[in-house]
Formats: structure tokens, sequence, C-alpha cells
């Protein structure tokens, strides 16, 4: 009987970790009539983790060959796990990939043993500073940008404090192919459409898809948003990722880790 419950509790360990190691890639396609065919491909709340049982980050997203990365925030839950992450983050870069980033609530805090604590001006300057070295940070920014033969502006609403996000978005060109919008919260939908602001697409993550899902419902505070790709208009959509990393409990549940994959022609 013994062997029996050893056995049960030995595939419950390992289910445990294959749902929260295993990395799975979600891909979406969609057309815009463009000239050429441009590969998008989005991650976030990666709380320092880089590698999985199917592979590492920085190969993971070689494989992939994007032509911009995205990434919505929380690079890392402890201010230690940053130099790792950006090594991996330079292996992308250094490929010629351009990356976005818009920062997350942990970019503002981080975490020491298991208290939470803020992170002040000073040491949030110098991270990001560091951050700046190997991508584009958008912080209540944009600019446009041009891929074969697109032109696409890509802005960032920094709402890793609510209340923080800017619009700035007049100071884009206002022509455009495509027009990307990045945060890190889902939460800056309701922003966007009280200043009715237009984008193709919308990107962000912040609730890990709950990480634990019970019947494919996200479990927790954000609840009542979607979770994955969400067409909101004629060519709109707003896109929510499960993300990577965990926080607060160290696994997940019927919620892979997601890097997801946009082809648009």
């Amino acid at each position: 009987m013994y062997i029996i419950y050893l056995l049960i509790i030995f595939l419950l360990l390992g289910w445990l970790i294959f749902n929260t190691h295993f990395y799975k890639k979600t891909t979406h396609s969609l057309s815009f009539n463009l000239s050429n065919h441009l590969t998008v491909l989005h991650i976030s709340d990666l709380h320092g983790k880089t590698r999985f049982i199917n592979g590492r980050l920085s190969s993971i997203v070689l494989k992939s060959n994007p032509d911009i990365l995205i990434i919505t925030g929380d690079l890392v839950s402890r201010k230690r796990q940053l130099p790792s992450v950006m090594k991996e983050i330079k292996k992308i870069k250094n490929s010629g990939i351009k990356i976005y980033f818009t920062p997350g609530n942990y970019e503002r805090e981080t975490m020491n043993f298991f208290n939470k604590r803020a992170i002040h001006d000073k040491e949030y300057i110098e991270n990001k500073s560091f951050i700046e070295d190997y991508m584009c940070v958008l912080e209540n920014k944009g600019e446009m940008i041009f891929i074969k033969d697109t032109k696409i502006n890509i802005y960032g609403f920094d709402n890793s404090i609510y209340g923080n996000e800017r619009n700035n978005t007049c100071n884009l060109p206002s022509k455009s192919d495509l027009t990307f919008y990045l945060a890190h919260s889902p939460n800056i939908i309701s922003y966007i459409e009280d200043k009715g602001l237009f984008f193709n697409f919308l990107f962000a993550g912040h609730t890990h898809g709950g990480q634990i899902r019970l019947f494919d419902k996200t479990v927790g505070p954000y609840k009542d948003f979607h979770l994955g790709l969400k067409k909101i208009n004629k060519n709109q959509y707003f896109f929510i990722t499960r993300g990577i990393g965990t926080v607060k409990i160290p696994f997940r549940i019927n919620c892979y880790p997601e890097i997801a994959v946009f082809n648009i022609r």
C-alpha cells in the first residue's frame, strides 16, 4: 500500500513539474494585407525564469526567428536574478532581433526572502539603465519602426504602478500600417478606451492566467479578464499571455508557461 501511495505522490510531483517547467508555444496567424510577412513574439512575467525542460529562452526565441520580440514586464522577482536574465536577452539581441520592453510591477518592487519591498527611485533608474543596454524600454513613450517595408507605431504604457500610465501617443506619426500597444497589466484597456485610442494589437501579461486554472477558468483577482487572443473589433486584437515564470507559489497547474508567436501577413 505504501508503494502505491509513493507512486501516486511521485506521479503528482512529476505532473506538477511538467506543468511548471514545460513551455508551450501558441501560434496566431492574422491577415492585414501587408506586403511582407512579419513575425512577432511576445513573452511576459519571466520572474527570473529562462530555462525550461524543453529548451532555453534564447534558443526558443532564435529558433522562431521573429522580427520583433515584445516583453511586457516582470523580468525578475529578485534583483540578483537580473544579470542572468539579461545574459539570456543579450544572446537574442546579438542576433539582430528588435526587442521592446515595458515595465511591470516587479520592476518597481522586489522580493527579499519572503518579504516584498519597494524599489526606490535611484535603484529603479540604475536597473532601467542596465536593461536599456539590451533592449528598448518603452515607458510611456513609443516610436515608429520600419520592418520589411511595414511602418509600425509601437508604444508602451507604464502601468507598473496603477495611475502611472500616460498618453503620449500624439508624439507618434499619424500614419502607420500597424499600431502596437504594450502594457504590463491588462487593466490598461480601460484607460485606452477612455482616451479613445486606436490600436491593432494590445499586448499584456501580469495575470499569469491565474497560474492555477480550474476547469479552464482563471482563479483570482483577474478572473474577469480573458486569456489569450481576443478580437475587439475589425483589425483590433487584445492579447493576454499566461506568462513564463511564477510568483507567490512556485508552481503552475493547468497553466503552462507560454511563448506566443504572431504571424502577421
